[in-house]
């Protein structure tokens, strides 16, 4: 059945609590006794119909006691879920130092970068971004999922308040043909 939420993230995480409790062995009446709530309620949030508020979402991961890495990526979906603007606020699955340099980049009013040997990420082409990630030695689907958080990044540059961006390239990183 099709979620019905309009947010991308509230869908995000509706699969991923369906996930979890898959891969824990629990059944969703079963989980619904131990947490003693309503299995149609359980049933609507996994399927997107609902979303469930971050208490909520606790108390389903203490149910099927996940690990603290896994509690902290459920309960960052489980604060964005409603937010529109999903993949700028939430890259879940990216690793913890990009998560937070995504979050510090949408949040800033002025930046300021250097680059000695390549183009910095938040002016990088879309092809130059391909060519320089599958050059990196990560999986294709890593690359790919880097590629579109990458481009996104770049909406701070030009949203309604964009930031205020200096970049200090070297020649070097302007002149060298990277990809076709």
């Amino acid at each position: 059945m099709r979620p019905t939420s309009a947010f991308p993230g509230s869908r995000e995480l509706a699969a991923s609590l369906r996930e979890l409790r898959l891969v824990r062995g629990k059944g969703l009446r079963e989980l619904a006794r131990m947490l003693g709530i309503l299995p149609q309620l359980l049933s609507a949030w996994e399927k997107g119909k609902r979303v469930p508020a971050p208490e909520d979402i606790a108390r389903v991961l203490g149910g099927l006691r996940v690990d603290d890495a896994t509690y902290d990526r459920m309960m960052r979906l489980a604060r964005r879920a409603r937010d529109d603007n999903w993949l700028d606020s939430n890259p879940s699955d990216l690793p913890p130092a990009l998560s937070g340099i995504v979050e510090y980049e949408r949040t800033a009013t002025r930046i300021t970068m250097w680059s000695l040997a390549i183009i910095p990420g938040l002016l990088q082409s879309a092809d130059y971004a391909r060519a320089l990630l599958s050059a990196g030695g990560i999986s294709v689907e890593q690359a790919d999922l880097r590629l579109v958080t990458r481009l996104a990044r770049q909406r701070i540059l030009t949203k309604s308040n964009p930031v205020k961006l200096t970049a200090i390239i070297s020649e070097v990183a302007i002149r060298d043909e990277f990809g076709s």
